[in-house]
């Protein structure tokens, strides 16, 4: 995936080692690049070089158990 020339970016997904490299899991375009590293088998992705980010407010909103969330987001950021 490519930037484009004009204020407009696409997502672009870089490949890195599995289990490495920073991911916006509220991007809205979180599902389209998932769906780039596997097709392209990927071990790995980061969105450290994204320009596209752009959060999806209702992705917090969905998480069911508070608790857990916080949990996952302590183990995620000890991890970096």
């Amino acid at each position: 995936m490519e930037h484009t020339s004009n204020n407009f970016s696409l997502p672009t997904p870089s490949r890195c080692p599995e289990g490495q490299g920073m991911r916006r899991l509220d991007c809205r375009h979180y599902a389209q690049c998932l769906e780039v590293a596997a097709y392209q088998d990927w071990p790995g992705f980061t969105c450290q070089h994204c320009l596209a980010y752009i959060p999806d407010p209702s992705w917090r909103k969905n998480c069911r158990d508070e608790k857990a969330w916080d949990l996952f987001l302590k183990r995620i950021l000890a991890d970096q």
